[in-house]
């Protein structure tokens, strides 16, 4: 076999020979550091139990420094009441049994160990909601060793608590959920957990569609319990949040509030057409949908019901007052049928007064039983108190008398006639019966007829004008009460929210 010899020149082979030599130093120190960080992690670990808490010294605790922030607000179940987050919990102390000196260890400052590796502190989430593992996760990272016996852990992981929501002001609300973090098993004496700021982190935050977060303050908390004389120290994160109305207010508010405003166009439809009602049971339907959809969202708590679950309900009290009143506007409208006239008092306060202040026009100032009493006694006047009516007697119709065999006419004076009949019970025996004036008599009493029909006719369209010109004043009335009490309850509603 033949090799064939490379050419190179001086420089290049200068370079090659540079290239070898790095190449072999870097491997070589990459073994090295391997080495020394597997012969530092057999020395920290050796006779280590990670579930011993890490106290050296008699007297002495444990400091964990604490720190939380805020990723994300998954969710708030208000019905359940349960606040779902994303959160980063940063958790720093210090085991006096992880400490070495750097120059020993080719100055290795630091080295990774596992969740297994080293005592955790079992941070325990007080009024979690988790169905199984409290923190997911919490086991799949690693905490980093300083060469002083300072630790630092941190791990994301999605947190489920109890979370206590005040719905009065809904949708206009502010809650404050609080997340408190403390040891479970050991007490104030072996470890001691304090917060490294005053507020949560919100660097890192992502905006969520409903929700606002405006602080996360932090407390530091020492209780006591009945079961142990020991302090329990806790560190408290206020998650404090506003609500976004604007989806709220374009699905909930704005339709009831224009649904009310619907239910006021009832009492300006006519009482012929016949929907009247029908227009105000739809809109009493459509209010209990309304309320029912904020049922269902909201908890079912009777200590802080929801303003606008009352504006509903006030809604839906006024549309069914709405309802009652043109029940009696309709009832009012259809009375003249039966002939009844309106009372005096009806006329003077409604025709007089109320027609004048809202601005109604109405001719019936002066009431057809005024008018009935002025034609009586119009009437009375002309007639003579003393003539008593027969059948067949009147004053056109006595015009002539017989006396023998020459007819005389006979003064038309009804009283004379009136004092022969008082005299004899029948009528003279001079009174002729003209066909003519007796067919007179009868086409007078047929137009008499037909004109006291004509008049009774008129009298009744009179009442029943009467009675829609006061159905149209209480429809007004109602109207004008509905309006200002709907604006009052929305103004309310308003100014308690906001």
């Amino acid at each position: 076999m033949e090799f064939k010899t490379l050419n190179l020149s001086r420089r290049q082979e200068l370079f090659l020979l540079v290239f070898l030599v790095g190449s072999n130093f870097i491997c070589v120190t990459s073994v090295s550091q391997q080495v020394v960080t597997k012969t530092l992690h057999d020395y920290l670990l050796t006779d280590y139990d990670s579930n011993l808490i890490p106290i050296c010294s008699t007297g002495s605790n444990v400091t964990l420094d604490m720190d939380l922030a805020l990723r994300q607000i998954m969710d708030l179940n208000e019905r359940e009441q349960i606040l779902t987050t994303n959160i980063w919990l940063r958790l720093k102390w210090n085991d006096c049994r992880l400490e070495w000196t750097p120059g020993s260890n080719s100055n290795l400052s630091n080295i990774m160990l596992t969740y297994n590796d080293v005592w955790i502190p079992d941070i325990t989430l007080y009024d979690s909601a988790a169905d199984e593992v409290m923190f997911p996760g919490v086991e799949s990272f690693r905490a980093y060793v300083s060469s002083s016996g300072s630790l630092t852990y941190n791990f994301p992981t999605v947190a489920k608590s109890i979370c206590r929501v005040n719905v009065k002001y809904f949708p206009f609300d502010t809650q404050e959920c609080p997340l408190q973090f403390g040891s479970w098993s050991h007490h104030g004496f072996d470890l001691d957990i304090v917060n490294r700021n005053a507020k949560g982190d919100l660097d890192n935050y992502i905006e969520n569609a409903e929700w606002t977060v405006e602080k996360i303050p932090v407390e530091r908390h020492v209780l006591y319990y009945n079961c142990c004389p020991e302090p329990y120290p806790d560190v408290t994160f206020y998650i404090v949040m506003r609500r976004r109305p604007a989806f709220y207010l374009l699905t909930m508010i704005f339709p009831c509030i224009l649904t009310s405003c619907v239910a006021a166009l009832g009492f300006l439809l006519p009482t012929e057409s016949g929907e009247k009602v029908s227009l105000e049971i739809t809109v009493l339907l459509s209010l209990a949908v309304f309320l029912l959809l904020v049922s269902e969202s909201l908890p079912p708590s009777s200590d802080n019901f929801p303003i606008i679950g009352s504006y509903f309900a006030s809604s839906m009290v006024l549309v069914s007052l709405s309802l009652l009143q043109t029940v009696l506007v309709i009832n009012v409208f259809y009375r003249g049928t039966n002939g009844r006239k309106v009372p005096r008092w009806a006329r003077k306060i409604c025709f007089q007064y109320l027609a004048r202040f809202l601005c109604i026009r109405s001719n019936k100032v002066e009431t057809i039983r005024e008018k009935e009493e002025k034609e009586q006694e119009s009437h009375s006047t002309k007639l003579d108190p003393s003539f008593e009516p027969y059948e067949s007697a009147t004053d056109t119709e006595l015009r002539v008398v017989e006396n023998s065999e020459n007819r005389t006419e006979i003064p038309n004076n009804s009283q004379t006639l009136n004092q022969a009949v008082k005299r004899n019970g029948v009528l003279p025996s001079f009174v002729i019966r003209d066909p003519t004036v007796e067919a007179l008599k009868d086409q007078t009493r047929y137009v008499r007829v037909i004109a006291e029909h004509y008049t009774q006719q008129k009298r009744e369209a009179d009442v029943n004008s009467e009675w829609r010109d006061l159905s149209n004043i209480l429809d007004r009335v109602f109207l004008i009460m509905y309006l200002l009490v709907t604006c009052i309850t929305t103004l309310s509603l308003l100014l308690q929210c906001l």
